[in-house]
């Protein structure tokens, strides 16, 4: 979590600390909420960048320099010359297209991210003006309960699509590649021995780069996840919950957001493992879980339901 919002969420909570009713259904109560989906909604977004940021690289290749294209081109064109106008026009057309099918890639991959941002920016909206209509809290509040189980749980198969899958920086990768086939033509065994020790140290530096990249996606994701757990059970409990029930939940949330800071791939794995045993507990056992995640097969199918 970055430090102004800690500061944000930290001072919201001392100043509600400071004025706590014994009503049941409170401005403060409703602030306390509203401070929550915020956090909640920071912290998904954040994540949704971070891979964002990781597919984007997995797609990405690196940008050849004007002179390289150009001798590429007079390599391809001498490797036949024997095209018909067909045959040339086809030529012509893959230059012309070169890079156009990974940035079709990643455009969709970014306007699948900018779409998720947007879902949990409309679900922080929702409690927005709920500090000004407070006395009519309790049954707006109900109403997004659904949604933030949705949310939280789309978190959580996030951190396990990271998890399972290769997440390569392929434009590095091209280049240690490159680098290799070029040691390997070398006919002196002293520079080539020299020329494949310098690419390993960058098949090394850059297996080091995606794990770590790899991993604080992942611990993103599972920390937004747990913000989300706490918003839905703020939003479950609203109406029996006190001020300082409230504060003290976001509080501890909190607290266990800022002790969230990676780890090894074990411990990683075993914070990802209780978040979805959670889940598999509440579509088990919470009907409203599960009537939550009715419409989203994939997401019924990842939790074994």
């Amino acid at each position: 979590m970055n430090r102004s919002l800690a500061k944000r969420v930290i001072a919201t909570l001392l100043i509600l600390l400071m004025s706590l009713p014994n009503s049941a259904c409170t401005k403060e109560k409703a602030e306390a909420l509203k401070s929550a989906a915020e956090l909640f909604r920071d912290q998904a977004v954040t994540a949704l960048t971070m891979t964002g940021d990781l597919i984007d690289q997995s797609f990405s290749l690196p940008v050849d320099s004007k002179d390289d294209e150009l001798k590429k081109i007079v390599s391809d064109f001498n490797g036949n010359l024997n095209r018909d106008v067909g045959q040339m026009g086809n030529f012509v057309g893959e230059i012309l297209n070169t890079g156009t099918e990974d940035d079709a890639g990643k455009r969709k991959v970014m306007e699948e991210m900018r779409k998720l941002a947007e879902e949990y920016e409309l679900f922080a909206s929702m409690f927005r003006s709920l500090p000004r209509g407070y006395f009519f809290a309790k049954d707006s509040v109900a109403k997004a309960e659904k949604h933030s189980i949705r949310l939280t749980t789309r978190m959580v198969k996030m951190a396990g699509v990271l998890q399972n899958n290769p997440m390569p920086i392929t434009p590095r990768r091209v280049i240690v590649i490159q680098k290799l086939l070029a040691a390997q033509v070398l006919t002196d065994k002293t520079a080539r021995n020299e020329a494949v020790l310098l690419a390993g140290k960058d098949v090394i530096q850059l297996r080091d780069d995606e794990r770590k990249a790899k991993a604080v996606a992942i611990v993103q994701c599972l920390k937004a996840a747990e913000a989300g757990k706490t918003v839905t059970e703020l939003i479950h409990s609203y109406a029996k919950l006190t001020v300082g029930d409230m504060l003290n939940l976001t509080r501890d949330s909190l607290a266990l957001l800022n002790s969230i800071t990676g780890g090894t791939n074990a411990e990683i794995k075993g914070m990802q493992t209780r978040l979805e045993a959670f889940v598999k507990n509440k579509l088990t056992n919470d009907p409203l879980w599960k009537d939550a995640l009715k419409d989203d097969t994939d997401l019924l199918a990842l939790f074994g339901n």
